[in-house]
Formats: C-alpha cells, structure tokens, sequence
C-alpha cells in the first residue's frame, strides 16, 4: 500500500494531450559539440547535469525517486572541486508516495554535497516536503511559485487486525512527516501541524515567513519587473520614445548630395544670364 501526499487533480477523467506521457528528453532539441573524436550529441538536460543541476518535475514515486537518488549519488561521488560541491535541485511536483520520497530526502541529508532547492511552478505535499527540506540557507523560490501543504493521506482495506497496523503506521509516519518539517522549518510541530490542517496554498512571501524557504529569488540586475495589476487598479500609461524620422548618411553621401546641389545651382544661375 502506498501512503500518498499529492495534490488532487479534478481532471484526472479528462483526454489528456496526445503528448502526454512522453520522456522530457523527447521534447528537447539535440545539442552537438565538437569533440576531439567527432561530433557528440547531447541534450539541454545532461549539459545541466554536468554543471550539478537536477530537475525534479514529476510525481514522487518508485521510478522518479530513484532517478534523483542516482543523480545525486553520482554528483557526490564526482566532486572535481570541493568549495563548489552544491547539487543545484529544481522542483516542481504535485506530490506523490511518502516512501519513496523519504528515500530521496534521505539521500539528501546522508550525502556530502549540500543540495540547495530551488522551488518553481507548483510545489505541493511531498513537493512542498522536499523544498523545505534543502541544505540550510539554500531554499530558494521564484516570487510566482505556490507552495500547498497538507496532512499525508492513505486509503486501505483488510481485516480488522491489518486495519490496525496499517493505521498505527500511518500515526507513526504522520508525526515523522510533521516532525521533520518543523525542524527545518524552525518552528514548532504545534505551528507545523496547524499549518497542515488544510489544503494550505502558499504564496513564496508567506512561506518564507513560516520558514520553509530562505529567500525569494530576485529578478536579475537591470531587468525590469512586471507587478501584475490588481482589480480596479488603474492603467498606468507610458510616454513611448518617438522614433527619429532623421535619416543617417554617411559622410560620402552627403558630399556627393551637396555636390549636386552646388552643380544644380550653378546650372539654373548660368540658364539665367
């Protein structure tokens, strides 16, 4: 039985698009650098792996979680530079199996390299678990992501006495989950377990004032941020730069344009006399 912490999607009935369930590598272009034996060919995934970023964009279970595991097991084991040993780990992830995520939380505590998580898109349940979960001072968001948190939830059916032991071990796992996001959260898990009554969707500020997060990601330096409108807020208009209707000449079209001139003036002068 999987114990499951995931978003609930509405639309799970619906036609999904006829792209849905490919590999992300099928949908990225091939990159070809020049080798001393020839051309290789690769993709915008492997050249981030190779620079100790992994994405995690899918749901947690056995499969995902152990190709992050692997990602990070390797990266750990490559460290060509000891002051630059950070594994840079993206998220965005609707959630998924409580096991198979605490196997890739685990990895992470029990591996020498700080992994700093970096949260985008939609951060939910066990999402939510593992970017609160980063190396400490390395728990990044975008300012537009949404983080949801929520009690774990599990579904069995049996005899009586399987019922038991399962919801013993669901109690166990519950007050584990809760335990260690408070601890990082720094918070208590009084705080942490109210934060968790219900869906509870969070906006990058406020989760980093609950401490799941250390910083908000800025907008790079000299790019202009857009502040999205709120309802009855009037439009603010801009004086847009009129364009020079001067044309450019170079300096030897300009002489021979006066040249003429001068030649025309002279011819009209002459007529005249």
């Amino acid at each position: 039985m999987a114990y499951t912490w995931e978003l609930e999607t509405p639309t799970q009935n619906l036609i999904l698009p006829q792209n849905a369930g490919r590999p992300v590598a099928s949908f990225m272009p091939t990159i070809r650098k020049e080798m001393k034996g020839g051309v290789m060919g690769t993709d915008a995934i492997s050249e981030l792996f190779a620079n100790r970023i992994v994405l995690f964009t899918s749901q947690f279970d056995e499969a995902s979680c152990t190709a992050a595991q692997a990602n990070l097991l390797y990266l750990d084991a490559n460290v060509t530079d000891p002051d630059n040993s950070e594994i840079k780990l993206y998220v965005n992830s609707p959630g998924g199996v409580v096991t198979a995520g605490l196997a890739l939380y685990n990895t992470m505590q029990n591996i020498q390299s700080p992994v700093s998580t970096i949260g985008m898109g939609m951060c939910a349940s066990m999402g939510a678990f593992l970017l609160c979960t980063g190396a400490p001072g390395r728990r990044f968001a975008y300012p537009d992501t949404t983080i949801m948190i929520h009690q774990p939830s599990w579904g069995n059916q049996g005899t009586h006495s399987h019922m038991k032991a399962h919801m013993k071990f669901g109690d166990q796992l519950y007050l584990k989950m809760i335990g260690i996001m408070a601890a990082h959260c720094g918070i208590t898990f009084e705080e942490m377990e109210a934060a968790l009554l219900e869906d509870n969707f969070l906006t990058a500020q406020q989760a980093l004032e609950l401490g799941m997060i250390d910083r908000i990601i800025p907008a790079p330096t000299g790019k202009t941020v857009v502040v999205p409108r709120r309802p009855g807020e009037a439009a603010v208009k801009t004086s847009k730069a009129r364009a020079s209707r001067a044309v450019t000449k170079t300096p030897g079209e300009a002489a021979v344009k006066t040249t003429r001139a001068r030649a025309s003036r002279t011819g009209n002068k002459s007529a005249a006399s």
